[in-house]
């Protein structure tokens, strides 16, 4: 790591220039853990609920809500939790550009 000593008038400033610039925080591209668009229609009550715990909560998340939601109704349907046939997953990976990195 060098570092640069830059002057600003009387303020003295040390650049720190790494070798490489830091890693984003989360899942990269091209990993399925990687966020994607996902856009679908909810009541608009539901919406207005969301918005209210939104502004009564500080740090509540609708997407986290969103997914997480999502993610019990899956859980609760293990019987449907296989993997898809080899050849249809290799069609969606080539096709669906939200699935590819």
């Amino acid at each position: 790591m060098s570092k640069q000593r830059i002057d600003f008038g009387e303020k003295v400033v040390l650049k720190v220039a790494s070798a490489a610039p830091p890693e984003p925080a989360g899942p990269k591209m091209g990993t399925l853990e990687a966020l994607v668009a996902f856009a679908t229609f909810i009541p608009r009550g539901l919406y207005l609920e969301l918005l209210e715990r939104k502004y009564w909560e500080p740090g509540f998340n609708i997407q986290e809500a969103v997914a997480e939601g999502i993610r019990q109704r899956l859980d609760a349907m293990p019987d449907l939790r296989r993997p898809l046939p080899p050849a249809y997953l290799a069609q969606l990976l080539k096709k669906n550009k939200k699935l590819q990195g």
